[in-house]
């Protein structure tokens, strides 16, 4: 099996801030650059899976530190993929980049990302990367193995794990609670301080202004700044204390990012009707009792958002036995429901789900589509996002 796995350069920003340029992109010289953490732990699922496993990344010409680490670790070959036209590209354009490069190189059985990058935290480009391949995928996964033309996968999620069955080829992003790195022998570094790094540019994959750098970018970031935790409260406590006793201290510490309750979240009075169909739309998710908690937390965020642009709130949900979700959406804010009933549809399945949402985007053309950062909405936005062209 051959398999791609994309690794990324990125500022260590566990030993230094990190700031942003005045175009909005990050300045990558004002902290360490490192091999993204995570993708150690993809290179390894490659590796394991595969026998011959190329790594690939897209930066400047100082990113090749980062495919000789990875052939050091056991990569066959390398790619850099590096020209001046790709800066500031955010994940829809680095997307397209990469998939030109895979298909410059020759089609794989694998691709493999880390779940996301130190840098930015979006978890996009793998997803996008697949859309753009035209090929599934499956993020998060945490174990793996060859079944035929299949792969086994494990895949963490919100208070427990999925156990899936892809066809390949496919992409995987890796989690890093899997695939513990190997450490680099002597041999391979000396290999890889040898070997010979193959190079792409804008015209070796035919790419045009209009797919890749800051200015084919949907999404700029226009401000970005480190938010420190706050201050934590420890308290020791002896081999007897009753449970009774530790609700009592759990009480006395103020939690971190503690959730709105629902309650706390529900809209005062059913949302009034608004004119002609609603531009803001929340891609709701559903629980065991209903509406899932982050999907009533957005219809009220959304609610505040039409409310100050005039217009409306659409809610969709996707799946079977939703209609105790379609009736929390409109007591959350929800000005109209779009279902589409389908068992195919539940959480987790992105290809089918992307369809059905792209259609309705064509059909009724919303100005802003919100999904909650969950496994499952991390999953679906990306390629949603890809396959419309959009940030």
């Amino acid at each position: 099996m051959r398999a791609a796995v994309f690794v990324k350069q990125v500022p260590d920003i566990r030993l230094g801030s990190v700031a942003t340029k005045p175009d909005g992109t990050i300045d990558r010289g004002s902290a360490p650059a490192i091999l993204n953490p995570v993708d150690l732990h993809a290179l390894e699922a490659a590796l394991q899976l595969a026998d011959d496993v190329v790594a690939i990344t897209m930066g400047p010409a100082a990113s090749e530190a980062v495919l000789r680490e990875a052939i050091a670790h056991g990569a066959t070959t390398a790619a850099l993929v590096t020209d001046r036209a790709f800066a500031g590209s955010d994940t829809w354009a680095t997307a397209n980049v990469l998939a030109a490069a895979v298909e410059a190189m020759g089609a794989c059985d694998l691709y493999v990302c880390g779940l996301s990058a130190l840098d930015g935290e979006t978890g996009q480009v793998g997803p996008q990367i697949a859309e753009r391949l035209g090929i599934p995928h499956v993020t998060a996964v945490e174990t793996a193995e060859v079944d035929g033309a299949f792969l086994r996968l494990r895949r963490v999620v919100e208070g427990g794990y999925e156990t899936i069955r892809l066809p390949l080829p496919a992409l995987l992003t890796i989690a890093e609670t899997g695939f513990v790195p190997r450490y680099p022998t002597w041999p391979l570094r000396q290999a890889a301080m040898a070997a010979e790094i193959i190079r792409f540019g804008a015209q070796d994959l035919e790419l045009g202004d209009d797919a890749a750098g800051l200015q084919a970018s949907p999404t700029k970031v226009a401000h970005m700044e480190m938010v420190p935790l706050p201050a934590l409260t420890t308290a020791f406590v002896g081999p007897d204390l009753s449970y009774e006793d530790l609700a009592s201290l759990l009480k006395e510490i103020e939690p971190i990012g503690a959730p709105i309750p629902v309650e706390a979240a529900r809209h005062p009075t059913v949302a009034a009707a608004c004119e002609g169909t609603p531009t803001v739309w929340v891609v709701c998710e559903r629980s065991s009792s209903g509406l899932a908690q982050v999907s009533a937390e957005l219809l009220t965020k959304a609610r505040e958002i039409a409310d100050a642009t005039s217009t409306g709130v659409a809610a969709v949900v996707l799946g079977d036995d939703v209609d105790r979700a379609i009736d929390d959406a409109s007591t959350f804010g929800a000005d109209v429901v779009f279902v589409a009933r389908d068992d195919r549809l539940r959480d987790g399945l992105s290809l089918p789900a992307t369809r059905v949402l792209c259609e309705a985007v064509a059909a009724h053309e919303p100005e802003v589509m919100l999904f909650g950062a969950t496994s499952s909405g991390r999953d679906l936005a990306p390629r949603v996002a890809a396959r419309l062209d959009t940030g």
